[in-house]
């Protein structure tokens, strides 16, 4: 397995607002996934897939507006590939 990930953070008006984010990728190979013979209700089974990628983004922002009162927000985006098993 691979994994690359970059992220940044930071801290402005005295610390009261903090940001960080982060962007990452993996690829992978032999990899175990369920997969399900004709319908969901089915039983299901394991197998290998012959690999796949994972990629995708995150980002969160805190502030402190006043002594009692801290405002934040957070986001993230996430894709996955499997190749056939």
């Amino acid at each position: 397995m691979l994994n690359y990930e970059l992220g940044a953070k930071g801290n402005w008006l005295d610390n009261r607002l903090q940001a960080q984010s982060a962007a990452f990728y993996q690829d992978r190979s032999d990899v175990q996934a369920k997969q399900s013979l004709f319908n969901p209700e089915s039983k299901k089974f394991r197998g290998n897939a012959a690999g796949g990628e994972t990629y995708g983004f995150e980002a969160e922002i805190n502030f402190q507006a006043t002594d009692t009162v801290r405002l934040f927000a957070s986001a993230g985006w996430l894709m996955l590939s499997l190749k056939t098993l």
